[in-house]
């Protein structure tokens, strides 16, 4: 899932043949591959505009972090797997919806109470803060 003209954006054919992670989308120096060199290494059909939609939305920080790791260490970077509310990201279950009431509950996790106010004051004196 990467964000694309500010709204989220899930690849389910890039899922299913693992590709989840921006490892993934890079040679063995950390460069990112080009567009043909990605097809090739994922045996994976897409449109060059798509992979294009999905590299820029990639922050270019967070690209240059992998590529130092890549670049910096003596190990082979193993990624593990990655859980939200307890559910495998690449779980079915683990879709747009799913994703979106996760970080609505992580992120808002007291229900909006519209009337709360009306509790504690009049509605008079509601009414004359709210209207000036």
């Amino acid at each position: 899932m990467y964000l694309h003209k500010e709204k989220a954006f899930f690849l389910q054919n890039w899922m299913e043949r693992g590709i989840w992670s921006v490892q993934h989308l890079t040679a063995d120096r950390g460069n990112i591959l080009d567009y043909d060199e990605f097809r090739c290494k994922n045996n994976l059909t897409c449109t060059s505009r798509e992979y294009h939609d999905v590299i820029r939305a990639i922050p270019q920080a967070f690209i240059s972090t992998v590529k130092r790791s890549l670049l910096y260490t003596m190990t082979i970077p193993r990624t593990y797997p990655l859980f939200i509310e307890d559910c495998l990201f690449l779980d079915k279950r683990c879709n747009n919806k799913f994703l979106r009431s996760a970080l609505v509950k992580e992120f808002f996790p007291v229900p909006l109470k519209r009337r709360f106010i009306m509790d504690s004051f009049s509605v008079k004196n509601v009414k004359r803060v709210r209207c000036g």
